[in-house]
């Protein structure tokens, strides 16, 4: 059981890595005032992981900042500075998607994109890569699309 919890806070992990690369790129869009709302959210959930319930809603959280900033428009709770204090106390700052998405056990953002795992074909990456992974874990590695990892590595002369 040890195992399988580790593969998921590893693939949240994952999601929030990725999300974050998403909003950081979506948010050169916005005027200063609104970026630094936006770095000031990143902050505040950056340091929240110190649970499966407050990494899965860091996820939430960041899920719905990263689609406020593709839009070009902060909505509430996005639009202030994030509230001081434990994040769990603000649950109810997420916007409600309706019954489909609450009662499924999949967090909000994979409920709401619909978005597979991806375990295998991350596995597979990992496994093929010359380091065994370790560069790759800090990158945003795209669920689906393109991806293009090059690594040129030097042998020493032969004597």
């Amino acid at each position: 059981m040890a195992g399988t919890m580790d593969e998921l806070l590893e693939e949240l992990n994952y999601d929030f890595n990725y999300l974050l690369h998403e909003v950081r790129t979506a948010m050169r869009q916005l005027d200063q005032s609104q970026r630094r709302t936006v770095e000031a959210w990143l902050h505040k959930l950056a340091n929240t992981n110190q649970s499966l319930e407050e990494v899965r809603l860091r996820n939430d959280f960041l899920f719905y900042l990263s689609r406020n900033c593709n839009d070009g428009n902060l909505l509430p709770p996005f639009d202030q500075k994030p509230p001081s204090g434990y994040v769990l106390d603000a649950t109810h700052l997420l916007p409600v998607l309706g019954t489909s998405a609450a009662t499924t056990s999949k967090p909000l953002y994979e409920a709401h994109t619909g978005s597979p795992s991806g375990t295998a074909r991350r596995a597979e990456l990992f496994e093929r890569s010359p380091d065994g992974g370790a560069f790759l874990v800090s990158q945003p590695v795209p669920r689906c699309g393109a991806f293009c990892y090059l690594a040129i590595v030097s042998k020493p002369p032969k004597s």
